[in-house]
């Protein structure tokens, strides 16, 4: 879990997932709200993966990421 992540129902189900059908999810896409707009959705990946932006569209919105090992630098 993210700190000050809020997970409601949706986080509870996704433990039941994980937890009683030992399936993980690709991602899971956060939400962030300011003013009660939604103004970001970051993707979080499951580790060793990282959230890599496509290099298009809004880098607020998870549909412009993709979840991948990144390879390391020289």
């Amino acid at each position: 879990m993210r700190p000050a992540l809020h997970h409601g129902q949706k986080g509870r189900q996704l433990a039941g997932d994980i937890g009683e059908q030992g399936r993980a999810p690709e991602r899971i896409v956060a939400s962030r709200i300011e003013a009660g707009r939604l103004t970001r959705t970051p993707p979080l990946c499951p580790y060793p993966r990282q959230a890599v932006y496509l290099g298009t569209g809004s880098s607020d919105d998870a549909a412009n990421f993709v979840c991948q090992i990144k390879e390391k630098q020289p």
